[in-house]
């Protein structure tokens, strides 16, 4: 958590919007953004008892997610398929080009 806490987009001072996702009633996706609009976080929960697949719309970001948590890149699409854990999260950088977002992960 404690590398999460670094993450501006993710403090309440912050907008969120929220993402639609192929099942809304199971999970909850949303994008926040730092106050001063340099970083963006796409969150996505899963309300259910057992994994899950979550399709979000990402409503027109274009970008690419990269995984906090293991450094993983999921490319640019309108919807993307992501999957937590039971009663889990994830949590992505939202980054205009890879390479830009692994140099700047480091620094993290």
């Amino acid at each position: 958590m404690r590398k999460l806490s670094k993450r501006v987009a993710l403090h309440n001072l912050g907008t969120r919007l929220k993402l639609p996702t192929n099942a809304d009633a199971k999970y909850y996706a949303l994008l926040r953004t730092s106050r001063d609009r340099r970083e963006r976080m796409v969150v996505v929960l899963n309300y259910q008892a057992t994994p899950q697949t979550v399709e979000v719309d990402l409503l027109g970001v274009v970008a690419g997610l990269l995984d906090v948590r293991d450094g993983s890149f999921i490319e640019h699409h309108s919807k993307v398929k992501v999957e937590p854990s039971a009663y889990g999260y994830r949590f992505f950088q939202v980054v205009r080009r890879r390479t830009a977002l692994i140099e700047g992960s480091t620094r993290n």
